[in-house]
């Protein structure tokens, strides 16, 4: 099988017998290399757990110290706050079961007068 393919043969300008290329290996230039390659991944790892050990101290901080767990709270707080203000006075919630919305204090002396009324110490 004969291949005519010059790619990968020299020329004879070129000269005869050719050098094998790649024959002189660099052993300070692999040594170099080799540390460069060494100390660049170290890097790159020294500065991703860095950035994560910031990142989630951040996060904890936020977390432990912040009020983020407590915002669902404050918030069902403040609504039911509110519900008990009733600035108004008593509002009407379902008139058919005689059911309304009265302030804390109001409900609280109405409480103390019903059981007032009903002791038998009287």
């Amino acid at each position: 099988m004969s291949h005519d393919d010059n790619w990968f043969r020299h020329r004879e300008e070129e000269g005869f017998p050719q050098a094998e290329h790649g024959s002189h290996v660099s052993a300070t230039g692999l040594g170099l290399t080799l540390l460069g390659t060494v100390f660049g991944v170290l890097f790159v790892i020294l500065v991703l757990v860095a950035y994560f050990n910031s990142y989630t101290l951040d996060k904890k901080t936020r977390l432990v110290e912040g009020t983020t767990l407590a915002e669902p709270y404050q918030q069902y707080r403040a609504q039911m706050e509110a519900d008990l203000a009733l600035v108004n006075g008593p509002q009407l919630v379902n008139r058919d079961e005689g059911i309304a919305k009265v302030s804390k204090d109001t409900a609280a002396a109405m409480v103390v007068r019903q059981y007032a009324e009903e002791s038998p110490d009287r």
